[in-house]
């Protein structure tokens, strides 16, 4: 009788622990058809390429990932989430078919929440909120001036401020990958971000800051061609430090929202003359019964003096 009240016992502490515990799987599948067109005067030569394919995740990465809350107590939480990126169009065939995106753990509270690992930056974040077709890759990384890592941050330590007034703040600071690129330089994309964002009824303005050092240890120029196929020139690549900045808002008018966005990028590297890109982005959301249609217009100015 004495070892059965024992069980009892342990069994109502499992029941009382899981009651306060959360686990959630979700995943997502993105998969469209895409023509695309390139026209590219390089070397004297005026080359055209033309693609048509199933592409992922041209608005949003298709994905499968885990997340969960514990309740500690005393209004202080335990969060963990880590998520894989899929590639149903080609499997394994372009790499690994299964690939990190976020994994992170942290605690939160009245103070705010602090995170540790792979996470997304404040800048990429920010920007993503001002964007209503979401962060879309299409040119991506030129238009929406985004820095080449998908907008992710490794070894990230990073501070959510509690919301106050309807302002929240965000701070970041990433040891990058373990590895240095080369002897003697910065420890391949370690960075640092901040932003500030407002939102109250239907106003919603952000700005954001990102800085990372040494984001890719692979060169290129800015008008090149890989593999026979003219490419979009991917700002970061081979630089010794990218800074970016971004600002905008959106209104909700109810029947639709707008939000506009600019950005600016330096691109800096010993050796060549930094190169600069100013954007800007303008979308529109417009819900009709369960479906949103969306639109997103923008244009980026990539400069490089000399």
């Amino acid at each position: 009788m004495k070892k059965s009240l024992i069980a009892l016992a342990a069994l109502a502490v499992v029941g009382a622990a899981s009651a306060q515990s959360t686990v959630t799987i979700y995943g997502l599948m993105d998969l469209s058809l895409a023509a695309q067109k390139d026209k590219i005067s390089l070397g004297g030569a005026n080359l055209e390429f033309n693609k048509t394919s199933i592409k992922n995740g041209v608005s949003n990465g298709s994905r499968i990932g885990f997340k969960g809350t514990e309740d500690l107590g005393g209004g202080l939480k335990a969060d963990f989430l880590m998520e894989f990126g899929a590639e149903p169009d080609e499997g394994a065939a372009n790499g690994s078919s299964m690939r990190n995106r976020q994994s992170f753990v942290g605690l939160s509270g009245g103070f705010g929440a602090v995170t540790v690992g792979r996470q997304y930056t404040p800048y990429y974040n920010t920007q993503g909120a001002l964007d209503l077709v979401g962060n879309v890759d299409a040119p991506g990384y030129v238009v929406n001036n985004h820095i080449r890592g998908g907008g992710r941050a490794s070894n990230a330590l990073q501070y959510t401020s509690p919301t106050i007034s309807g302002i929240t703040g965000v701070f970041q600071v990433a040891a990058g990958d373990e590895t240095a690129a080369a002897s003697g330089v910065n420890q391949a994309g370690k960075n640092y971000g901040l932003s500030a964002v407002y939102a109250a009824g239907p106003v919603v303005a952000g700005f954001a800051y990102d800085s990372v050092a040494n984001p890719s240890a692979a060169t290129t120029s800015l008008a090149s061609v890989t593999g026979g196929f003219a490419a979009i020139p991917v700002l970061g690549v081979g630089s010794d430090s990218v800074n970016v900045w971004a600002a905008g808002g959106s209104y909700d008018f109810n029947v639709a929202k707008a939000a506009f966005a600019y950005s600016n990028l330096t691109d800096a590297k010993s050796g060549r003359t930094d190169i600069k890109s100013t954007g800007w982005n303008l979308s529109v959301a417009a819900p009709f019964g369960a479906t949103t249609v969306s639109a997103n217009l923008g244009r980026a100015n990539v400069t490089q003096e000399g």
